[in-house]
């Protein structure tokens, strides 16, 4: 158990070092140029209709005859039971 703490702190101690290396040599890039753009928007509104369109009809629907009238009709097999004492 010792050993396996020892291991764990030599990579933890591994990884930082490799994160800090990692950080320090980031530091030599030089920032990218900075541009700005203008950008003009022009808005044109239609006037809104009145009426909206009827919905469309939905492929299946609820009847709303019994607890759940989706649930399907089909029922699967029992499975077959074996003779006390053979498995």
């Amino acid at each position: 158990m010792e050993r396996l703490r020892q291991r764990s702190a030599v990579a933890a101690l591994v990884l930082t070092v490799g994160m800090i290396g990692m950080t320090a040599c980031s530091k030599d890039e030089k920032p990218a140029p900075t541009t700005s753009t203008t950008t003009t928007t022009t808005t044109t509104t239609t006037p809104a209709s009145s009426v909206a369109p009827p919905p469309s009809p939905t492929e299946k629907g609820s009847d709303g005859g019994g607890p759940n009238s989706f649930s399907p009709t089909v029922k699967a097999p029992p499975p077959p039971t074996a003779v006390p004492g053979d498995h």
